[in-house]
């Protein structure tokens, strides 16, 4: 076979395996960047999804803590189904099916943080429950000016939450059975004295998982 004709086919050869590698590689790339923009695309999602839970509060897919002694988790099917109540006027009457109420319709407006001398209505007391606060609701006919002063001082000796806030309602409750009742979006624990170690715990375990994540 004549020297060009050899030449032309090893040259031809060479090319097509030129050719064969660059086909190669532009594949690969193709590979890895699909590979990288699914795994961005999940990354992504993961982040809207737990943005989304973030927004509901606890949500009912998180793990519930072991109830505290005494404490009571009245298990809402609006709740466990991540569903909301209305919101009503406030001049319109809300009834509940529990007293204290820790779920439920409840009126626009929430109350500020802070402890209060009169009752916070109900309707309001609910809103901020939903808000992931807490509410220490008091009753003492006789007086109790000692755990009324404990209960005010709690507005500076609870820790801050993540917005930087005491998220708690202390206020007199002319409808309670205990001496103290602290309320938190569907649970609810009943004191006959005043102690604060048990308050901080419920506190630490209820603020911020409410139905929805606002100061």
């Amino acid at each position: 076979m004549p020297t060009t004709a050899r030449e032309d086919r090893r040259q031809q050869r060479k090319y097509e395996r030129q050719a064969a590698l660059r086909k190669a590689e532009k594949r690969d790339k193709v590979r890895r960047w699909s590979f990288l923009g699914g795994g961005l695309a999940l990354v992504v999602i993961g982040a809207i999804v737990i943005a989304f839970l973030a927004t509901r509060g606890g949500g009912s897919g998180t793990a519930a803590a072991p109830l505290l002694p005494g404490e009571q988790h009245f298990n809402d099917p609006v709740t466990a189904s991540g569903g909301l109540y209305k919101h009503v006027p406030d001049t319109q009457p809300v009834k509940y099916d529990q007293t204290p109420p820790n779920h439920g319709d409840h009126y626009d407006t929430p109350m500020p943080w802070g402890a209060y001398d009169s009752p916070v209505p109900e309707g309001r007391f609910v809103h901020d429950l939903e808000h992931g606060g807490i509410d220490v609701l008091y009753h003492c006919p006789t007086g109790c000016a000692d755990v009324v002063t404990q209960l005010k001082n709690l507005m500076t000796t609870l820790p801050k939450e993540h917005f930087g806030e005491v998220k708690a309602v202390v206020t007199p409750y002319d409808k309670g059975t205990h001496l103290i009742s602290l309320i938190a979006w569907d649970y609810e624990l009943d004191l006959d004295a005043y102690d604060f170690n048990t308050i901080k715990a419920f506190y630490d375990e209820h603020v911020d998982k409410g139905p929805e994540q606002i100061p």
